[in-house]
């Protein structure tokens, strides 16, 4: 599956989100301990993690999505991005209700993430051309299940226009 064409649709959902000033939120593994002590028995099954050790680049937000000031960066351990992260407490200060999930990849930290975001009470919404994995059959049979159990798998097109049509949360300024 080419993850540069999810990156490239992920990047056009953020220009929109960001025009419209909705707030922004990146995940990402890590950093983890040389020596994955901090990780846990699923370094025995994933023993490909050291690759997000400290100062690995692996272990930041991919450059080309331009993570800009003021956006959120939450590390996490494991595969869900509200497990043992601050991310539900971010999300409830902020008011947050109803989130748009994109990433990589579709069978691990994609689903993870939705199904304990549908969990939690959100409302999540997931743009098929933002969301990608290792096989083009393992990420239609998990996004065919989480849209039909944890949430609405739709296409970049339609949540761009209904981010065109959202009104901006950006405060007006009276002349």
């Amino acid at each position: 599956m080419n993850l540069d064409l999810v990156v490239r649709n992920t990047g056009k959902l953020l220009a929109a989100a960001r025009q419209r000033r909705l707030p922004v939120l990146f995940t990402t593994l890590g950093p983890y301990r040389t020596d994955l002590k901090d990780v846990g028995p699923i370094a025995v099954k994933m023993p490909g993690l050291h690759i997000f050790t400290e100062d690995s680049p692996w272990a930041e937000v991919d450059p080309r999505l331009k993570m800009r000031p003021g956006e959120f960066l939450i590390y996490k351990k494991w595969q869900s991005s509200f497990f043992g992260t601050d991310l539900h407490p971010i999300l409830t200060g902020l008011g947050i209700d109803t989130l748009i999930v994109t990433g990589c990849v579709t069978s691990g930290c994609v689903r993870a993430t939705v199904t304990d975001a549908a969990s939690s009470g959100y409302r999540v919404i997931m743009p098929r051309e933002c969301i990608g994995d290792r096989t083009a059959a393992i990420h239609e049979a998990n996004l065919f299940d989480l849209n039909a159990k944890n949430g609405d798998v739709v296409g970049l097109d339609e949540v761009l226009a209904h981010l065109a049509g959202r009104k901006s949360t950006k405060k007006k300024v009276r002349k």
